[in-house]
């Protein structure tokens, strides 16, 4: 069986729970997905981040969607289903703690609805636009802006940018 194709008018997103929310993610970015690796408190660090994991030797600034969304935390019985999803961008990596991680779509760009109007007030700043998966729309992330900028200047005083392989 051949692997299908892809080409300019399709993304392949993958998609993740946090609540009752679903959320997607352009898959290049993801590096990996994880279970949940021990975490060291970092004091003081921006909102939403839990702390750091050393990942083969990288120090990864971990960000709790829950924490980063203002949700409940995580209720114990569904602890064992919360996964690690190790992103690159801007040269680092960063890991988000994600309820369960659900599918890998391939979309057609057209199915996206994204840009000025389609989401206002915060949302529009966290979020590019939505997506159909089956009969729900899943929130496509602007991974920039959940790792806020101004928490930015913080992660470059505390942490070199990462310089894994393969990404």
């Amino acid at each position: 069986m051949n692997a299908p194709s892809f080409d300019a008018d399709t993304i392949r997103l993958a998609t993740f729970g946090v609540g009752t929310d679903l959320f997607a993610v352009d898959l290049m970015r993801i590096r990996e997905i994880t279970r949940p690796l021990p975490v060291t408190p970092v004091p003081r660090a921006p909102h939403g981040m839990t702390g750091v994991l050393d990942l083969r030797g990288a120090v990864i600034p971990v960000f709790d969607m829950r924490t980063r969304f203002g949700l409940p935390s995580r209720a114990p019985e569904c602890e064992g289903q919360a996964r690690q999803v190790i992103l690159r961008l801007d040269g680092r990596c960063y890991a988000l703690v994600v309820d369960h991680v659900d599918d890998v779509l391939t979309v057609a760009r057209g199915q996206l609805r994204a840009g000025p109007g389609v989401l206002i007030g915060p949302a529009a700043e966290v979020f590019h636009g939505v997506c159909p998966v089956g009969e729900r729309l899943a929130l496509l992330l602007n991974l920039r802006r959940v790792i806020q900028q101004h928490d930015q200047l913080f992660l470059d005083e505390l942490l070199p940018p990462s310089h894994g392989s393969g990404t």
